[in-house]
């Protein structure tokens, strides 16, 4: 039985093909039905979510300039979210286990939904597209790998997202891999390119944040997930940066839905010279961080002069 449930549709072609040499079992037969059932059950449940998105967009007849429409549809968009993580998460911390990073998952908060979904609302009013869709960090996990084993980690975590291509329970999309000093290297590039991988190299940053971003398709071809994937040192910088990097984006200085009040009365007071000497510090701090990891030295970065020592990131 555990055979059955855990069989993808690639494992089920080739047991199909290898009937030409050998007669159907009682095994397979089980197998492709339970496949067949289990496409059309998250098949049917997928659409009605989408419908459910549908009915919160059109239930205006302006949706374009209609703020309470896309704030709703951010909402449930996180609700639904939160329904399905659960499952994705414990098929990717089992998939990563023994590969010296530690792993983590969130969903993606409503507040930080709402500006992805109003940049697409043409793709969206279109129609035809899968709400979902326009998220593809909506579910994300990431993978931070630790000290003592950071390059022999990352080729795990490498030969791992190649298994699971090869047995067909994730489907590739494309990755990024950020950063003056990546962590992929060339030839894991080559090998990931190789399984079906696009390498979007044209929008990668080679100064600031380093990490790797990679998005694939789970194995019914009905949701996005993304992979994050960096070390201990740099995910520290990462970690603080990120109410900057919210406070930038979408105005508000959030963690996990909730406003700093601190970090954000000391960015509404930046002008644009400061924030340009932030952004230098913290571009500075990521490369300070992944010099650490792979043993070179750097000078440490110096908080540009006359900011509050809260903005320090190392």
């Amino acid at each position: 039985m555990d055979i059955i449930n855990s069989i993808s549709f690639k494992g089920i072609d080739k047991l199909n093909k290898a009937n030409v040499i050998q007669p159907i079992t009682n095994t397979l037969a089980a197998a492709i039905s339970k496949c067949a059932d289990s496409f059309e059950s998250i098949t049917n449940k997928k659409a009605n979510e989408n419908a459910m998105l549908e009915k919160i967009l059109y239930a205006s007849d302006n949706p374009y300039s209609c703020k309470e429409v896309w704030q709703q549809l951010s909402e449930k968009l996180h609700e639904i979210g939160e329904d399905n993580f659960p499952e994705y998460f414990k098929f990717l911390q089992n998939a990563f286990k023994d590969t010296g990073a530690q792993f983590t998952g969130r969903v993606k908060e409503s507040a930080s939904i709402m500006p992805k979904l109003l940049k697409r609302s043409d793709r969206i009013l279109v129609g035809n597209c899968n709400i979902a869709d326009t998220i593809p960090d909506l579910y994300g996990f990431k993978l931070v790998t630790t000290p003592g084993g950071r390059a022999a980690s990352i080729e795990k975590i490498v030969k791992r997202i190649e298994s699971l291509v090869n047995s067909g329970e994730l489907i590739p999309s494309h990755f990024i891999n950020h950063g003056k000093k990546p962590y992929f290297n060339d030839e894991q590039v080559e090998r990931l390119v190789n399984k079906g991988f696009l390498h979007a190299g044209h929008i990668e940053k080679k100064t600031g944040f380093t990490g790797v971003n990679l998005y694939f398709r789970d194995k019914f071809d009905t949701t996005t997930l993304e992979l994050q994937i960096t070390g201990d040192k740099t995910n520290l910088v990462n970690l603080k940066e990120h109410l900057f990097y919210n406070f930038k984006t979408k105005g508000a200085a959030t963690e996990h839905g909730v406003v700093n009040k601190e970090l954000q009365k000391i960015f509404e007071a930046m002008d644009e010279d400061d924030i340009a000497a932030y952004n230098d510090y913290i571009n500075q701090c990521y490369l300070y961080s992944r010099a650490e990891e792979i043993g070179e030295k750097l000078k440490k970065p110096s908080l540009p002069e006359g900011f509050s020592k809260v903005l320090s990131l190392i």
